[in-house]
């Protein structure tokens, strides 16, 4: 699903790309297209982690259960062996877990800064596509010669909305990347996306492609799909 302030800006999008077809220039439309960020995604990754959290805190809970009981019902040398064993596994678990923790908070931070990129770049495009509509306007009456104003209008607009586009993708492509970081940090950490009690995710954030961490399959986005080529030049 794509982000509602992109659907938004390509439905207002709609007279300048009709414009921009009788003008020769690309359809801003593809341009706006390209924006690859989907919050329900993220949110559901989101989720997914802090139902791997529930699990490991429940199996900290257990450990230490069963910690209290063994040092409560046993003596002698193979005791303290298994006693060592069993605090070990528990501090490996709270370890997961703090990386779990962290790891929602970065998705979170992320994601928010993601949402309001596109969100900024949305108005952007509606502003833009506001103002030339009286050339779009006039060239779809057909009122209009080659090289009118009002065909530059159109072209400089189509121009400026992709160079947004552009701008706005790439910006959200380093958030991504800030992600897939924080992922393959939980990974090497030894974490449930290592084969930890949540077993091993699948699925990149965002439309990454990269592993999933922590066992939740991360959000998915758009591929990376061609750019529209602008014909005025940014």
């Amino acid at each position: 699903m794509t982000h509602p302030a992109v659907q938004e800006a390509m439905s207002g999008c709609a007279r300048l790309a009709e414009a921009a077809g009788a003008v020769g220039s690309p359809n801003p439309i593809d341009a706006i297209r390209q924006i690859d960020y989907d919050p329900a995604a993220v949110d559901s990754y989101a989720v997914q982690l802090r139902d791997v959290i529930k699990d490991v805190q429940k199996a900290i809970e257990e450990h230490e259960k069963a910690i209290a009981e063994h040092e409560s019902g046993t003596g002698g040398s193979a005791s303290d062996s298994a006693n060592e064993a069993m605090r070990k596994e528990l501090d490996e678990l709270s370890v997961e877990l703090k990386g779990l923790q962290a790891l929602v908070e970065e998705v979170e931070r992320i994601a928010k800064l993601m949402d309001e990129v596109v969100r900024a770049t949305a108005t952007e495009v509606l502003d833009v596509c506001r103002r030339a509509d009286p050339a779009a306007v006039v060239v779809l009456e057909g009122d209009w010669l080659p090289g009118d104003p009002g065909e530059d209008v159109v072209h400089e607009a189509v121009a400026e909305i992709i160079k947004l586009c552009r701008q706005c993708q790439d910006e959200v492509a380093m958030r991504r990347s800030e992600l897939d970081k924080a992922m393959a940090a939980v990974e090497g950490d030894g974490g449930a996306a290592s084969g930890g009690v949540a077993g091993t995710g699948s699925g990149g954030a965002a439309g990454s492609g990269e592993p999933g961490a922590a066992g939740a399959a991360g959000p998915a986005g758009g591929g990376s799909q061609g750019e529209p080529q602008n014909g005025s030049g940014d």
